[in-house]
């Protein structure tokens, strides 16, 4: 297992395999099942006086500016103290780092980047021969999909249990943004959450309900997708002129599926715990 720091050149960098990008970074193939994923920079410009012209009586009739350009790399993954202190950059994946050793389903970032002595990125492990969830419950069998989200949840318990909290676990792939799954599944059918080091994730040093219900709603999406084929994010995110009638049809819909009242209720609402979401794979 890795666990000193990566520190490159620009040209080290060059010499890599680009093999995607997402809203965080850009992320490249290394060797030993590693990737390096580099945050994206943010690019400001500020004008600075540089030189000013006078005439003989001293009237201004000339400016000269000079822009300079700050090209600051983002640091999106958050860890957050006890005492509310927000940590960012190298200090929040050497936290995680540190959080790696409770957790055995979840691989987290391995260790920071630096190019130039700045911090840039993090390294994450590398999944082969796994693909998105959605599109591995478009090849297998019913049966294969109830034991990978049996599965999944497990997961996700021990990164609760850990204070680390999901916010984009619904995604599914999409062709016209940068989105896609952040749950693999591969050959042998483990799933795999991936991307636990940008805006999508929080860590924190102890339990905060907040976050811990927005990742509840987060799977629950996910799940009422996956086992329904129901999108309620992008129902409950997109609302028009017919949402009402959506929604009595999904209420509808999801009756018909075996669900009761309760049940119906609470997945509309978007609360519902773990184990809750855990009795709908049974139905």
């Amino acid at each position: 297992m890795m666990n000193n720091a990566i520190h490159l050149t620009k040209n080290d960098l060059d010499k890599l395999k680009k093999i995607g990008a997402g809203t965080d970074g850009t992320v490249y193939r290394a060797k030993n099942g590693y990737l390096y994923k580099i945050y994206h920079r943010n690019i400001e410009h500020s004008n600075h006086l540089e030189d000013i012209i006078r005439d003989e009586d001293g009237v201004i009739i000339s400016k000269y500016k000079d822009t300079k350009v700050n090209q600051n790399y983002q640091e999106p993954l958050y860890y957050i103290e006890d005492d509310g202190t927000k940590l960012h950059g190298d200090s929040s994946i050497y936290k995680a780092i540190e959080k790696q050793k409770n957790i055995i389903n979840t691989n987290l970032p391995v260790a920071p980047i630096y190019i130039d002595k700045r911090f840039v990125g993090c390294v994450l492990k590398e999944f082969k021969y796994a693909i998105g969830i959605h599109s591995y419950f478009n090849l297998t069998s019913k049966k294969k999909q109830l034991i990978v989200l049996n599965q999944l949840l497990n997961n996700i318990k021990e990164l609760l249990d850990n204070h680390i909290y999901m916010f984009d676990l619904h995604n599914k792939p999409d062709d016209n943004t940068l989105h896609h799954s952040n749950i693999l599944v591969n050959l042998s059918g483990k799933p795999m959450i991936i991307d636990i080091d940008g805006k999508s994730a929080l860590y924190r040093s102890n339990y905060d309900a907040l976050n811990y219900h927005q990742t509840l709603t987060s799977v629950l999406y996910l799940y009422i997708d996956l086992l329904y084929n129901i999108d309620l994010f992008e129902l409950i995110n997109n609302c028009d002129d017919y949402f009402e009638d959506k929604l009595e049809n999904i209420e509808y819909s999801l009756y018909n599926k075996g669900l009761n009242e309760e049940q119906v209720d609470k997945v509309i609402s978007g609360r519902m715990g773990l184990g809750e979401i855990k009795k709908l794979i049974k139905i």
